[in-house]
């Protein structure tokens, strides 16, 4: 079974956030429910986070035992892969590298919200726009917890037309109550976006050699169809057939569990070069212990300079539990470190171009012709931008990245129209 595409699904996932309940004078205790809707029903389960409430304003007193104590080591993960992507980021500048806590308190004062915005769409929000850290830190406290809060809207006013589902005022609401871990979903979808979200030919055009066969412009529109995650698994299976393996990938979970997957990949896309640095593909199955194996797995991934943004738990137990909050993350966490193999070793062989004869190469010239064809559907232009950013403010489960690839199912036409018109579209059917 795989999860709905209906319009409160997020990235396939159903996120919702109930049970906000005073439990002392300072503290709120909050139930933070995570479903995966199927066709036969909907799965459950909750998880419970009590914050301290300070005054009547934001919590600022954050510990990494707290967070630990509801995510583990989800948020060090998270924290670990956006210092790689906000390296470059003005915004984030004061903030990095960030923890579990400065990630928290960076999106409490907004600045890291906007930030987030500008590493989804670089240039959308100016600095002078934005109140800084240095500033917050010189004006009255009631006057900065004001200030923030604008930063805040904006940050949450630009995030939501770039494909993140958010509800700013009932955020707004549990953040005046203490509950800095409403802000985790935006966290989630944020790191979704920037990795997995990624996987399209807009951004990696190369991808384009990954489909064989096709020869007309029908079928390269099929192509463009094709889904970020779907992307992503054709990538590593082609890196399976290349390593000659029979092992494939369906989904991001289970059958990444036994580091199998893992260790073939690392070894097919290593050049060859570097490939004595690593542990062989033998030495690293060898223990019976998933984890030991995942251990294994990241180290050869450190020699290859690719960053450790996972632990071994979260491959060892990938596809457990993929109704809770922990089983997002970790479905999450490997899709980001598959997409930091894929970006730092594509290994995807490009076809080099022959002078054309007409007995010998004209098939040739056509289908590297549609290629082009298939790689110039992938530009868009200022009126496209501006459609993109309107069909995301509804809130679509697949957030609009190309009009030309992301609305050839109907799923976001759909979801939209829902949207406008609720209730008007049969989604059993």
């Amino acid at each position: 079974m795989s999860p709905t595409s209906g319009p409160d699904v997020i990235n396939g996932w159903k996120i919702v956030t109930t049970e906000e309940t005073v439990v002392e004078s300072y503290s709120l205790e909050t139930t933070m429910t995570v479903t995966t809707e199927y066709s036969d029903g909907t799965k459950t389960q909750s998880k419970t986070c009590t914050t301290t409430k300070k005054d009547s304003s934001v919590v600022t007193g954050l510990t990494t035992k707290q967070v630990h104590s509801v995510y583990g080591q989800d948020i060090s993960c998270i924290s670990k892969q956006l210092n790689l992507m906000l390296k470059d980021n003005s915004l984030a500048a004061d903030y990095l590298p960030v923890d579990e806590v400065s990630l928290y308190t960076g999106m409490l004062d907004g600045i890291l919200l906007c930030a987030m915005v500008n590493l989804l769409q670089p240039d959308t929000i100016d600095l002078s726009a934005v109140t800084r850290r240095s500033d917050l830190n010189n004006c009255p406290p009631e006057n900065a917890e004001q200030l923030k809060i604008q930063n805040r809207n904006l940050g949450f006013c630009l995030l939501k037309p770039l494909g993140v589902s958010i509800d700013s005022l009932k955020v707004q609401e549990m953040l005046e109550k203490g509950c800095v871990f409403a802000l985790t979903s935006i966290l989630i979808q944020v790191l979704r976006l920037t990795t997995i979200g990624r996987m399209n030919f807009k951004e990696h055009e190369v991808l384009v050699y990954l489909f064989d066969g096709w020869s007309n412009p029908e079928e390269a529109r099929e192509i463009l169809a094709t889904g970020r995650e779907e992307m992503l698994l054709r990538w590593v299976n082609y890196q399976m057939k290349q390593a000659g393996t029979d092992l494939e990938v369906k989904e991001v979970g289970k059958s990444l569990a036994d580091c199998s997957i893992y260790a073939n990949l690392l070894w097919a896309v290593c050049p060859i070069a570097k490939r004595g640095a690593l542990m062989p593909i033998g030495d690293v199955l060898k223990p019976d212990s998933f984890v030991t194996r995942a251990e294994r797995v990241i180290s050869n991934a450190s020699k290859l300079n690719i960053a450790d943004v996972i632990t071994p738990q979260h491959i060892a137990h990938a596809g457990e539990e993929t109704d809770t909050i922990a089983g997002l993350h970790r479905v999450s966490l490997n899709a980001a470190f598959l997409y930091n193999i894929f970006s730092s070793y594509p290994n995807i062989k490009v076809p080099k171009m022959k002078t054309p004869t007409p007995s010998t190469d004209a098939d040739a010239v056509v289908d590297e012709s549609l290629r082009e064809q298939l790689r110039s559907w992938c530009k868009r232009g200022a009126s496209e931008e501006t459609l993109i950013r309107w069909l995301n403010s509804f809130g679509p489960s697949d957030p609009v990245q190309s009009i030309e690839s992301d609305l050839c199912n109907g799923s976001v036409l759909l979801q939209v129209w829902e949207a406008m018109i609720p209730g008007s579209v049969a989604w059993s059917k």
